[in-house]
């Protein structure tokens, strides 16, 4: 049976930034082809992975990129100017640790901007840099160049019994989660595809193609949600709990979800004694935006794990929300529609 603390521990070290998705990819792929039986990569990079069987089509998509930050300048002291590749606030990654092939470093805020008076998100990326202990553009360039990227540096660690804080929960946990459910569902007889999309954090972009190719009858994402269990969230309108299982999205600023799904995962849920929440998620998207407009529409909704801190190295989630939600989506892939 797939662990899911060591799984995910694997994961961040093999992590890649969106549009460069290659490695990360041959780690899952070494899995999967215990599960399925094709793998194969489309031409954007997505990591298709067919069980067939005669039922419904289904669809399970989550996307193995990760933020992170590109290489866009290296001045003459050898300090590193940065692009950002995904979401990310530059005032929330100063003192952050990050890391490349062959060195590591840290952002941080330079004097003339601090000089200036900017604070929180006055600061942009013009604002910040990368020091990575070089002491001239000669020896950086031995190290990065125009291009490269650029990763948080940490791994996974238990925070009391289920819990874990870690870089890249987004979305390498629902990679983790989609491989326990391939793992349980191994008896199903629906055309199963699970995807482990590419370009996520820059719009959605692998879920997009994939899903025209693929065609499915219905599609289910998973992927992250904001928790609101904590002091830095409004409790008060996110009712979502870390431990208290996985949430079904209901809507989000990129989807309304299929009602029909939703109430078949209920349903599930109930029947395997699998502790659900909903979600409505006032910002954001995941893949499920792309996947229920393709072609002519498909039937599509997102099992989401309710995480704390989400785009930052530290992110929380607890591991009996995956447990939970990958046998909700083995359970779904069981069925007999």
């Amino acid at each position: 049976m797939l662990d899911i603390f060591n799984l995910h521990n694997e994961l961040i070290k093999a992590a890649c930034t969106s549009g460069n998705e290659n490695g990360i990819a041959r780690v899952i792929a070494s899995y999967a082809r215990l599960l399925c039986d094709e793998v194969t990569t489309d031409v954007l990079g997505n990591l298709i992975c067919h069980k067939k069987g005669r039922g419904k089509r289904i669809m399970c998509a989550a996307h193995m990129d990760a933020i992170g930050l590109m290489v866009r300048y290296i001045d003459e002291q050898g300090f590193v100017r940065v692009y950002p590749i995904g979401g990310h606030y530059p005032y929330e990654l100063l003192n952050t640790r990050v890391r490349a092939k062959t060195v590591s470093g840290i952002v941080r805020l330079s004097k003339a901007s601090a000089n200036m008076g900017k604070t929180g998100k006055e600061i942009g990326y013009d604002d910040i840099y990368v020091d990575i202990g070089a002491a001239n553009k000669a020896e950086a360039q031995k190290h990065l160049n125009i291009g490269d990227t650029l990763l948080f540096e940490g791994q996974a660690r238990k925070l009391g019994s289920a819990r874990v804080m870690a870089p890249y929960a987004d979305d390498l946990i629902g990679c983790v989660m989609l491989l326990c459910a391939l793992e349980q569902a191994q008896k199903s007889q629906n055309d199963v595809w699970a995807v482990f999309t590419v370009q996520e954090e820059l719009g959605c972009r692998g879920a997009k193609t994939s899903a025209y190719a693929i065609d499915p009858d219905i599609a289910v994402a998973v992927d992250v949600t904001t928790a609101g269990d904590c002091p830095s969230e409004n409790e008060r309108y996110n009712p979502l709990e870390l431990g208290a299982g996985p949430a079904l999205k209901i809507v989000d600023s990129t989807v309304y979800c299929s009602q029909g799904v939703n109430t078949l995962l209920e349903k599930i849920a109930q029947a395997e004694g699998i502790p659900v929440q909903k979600e409505i998620l006032r910002g954001g998207g995941t893949d499920t935006g792309e996947i229920i407009l393709s072609r002519d529409g498909v039937a599509s909704t997102c099992i989401s794990v309710v995480t704390r801190n989400i785009h930052m190295p530290v992110e929380i989630y607890d591991t009996d929300d995956i447990r939970h939600g990958a046998r909700l989506l083995a359970a779904l892939l069981r069925a007999k529609f």
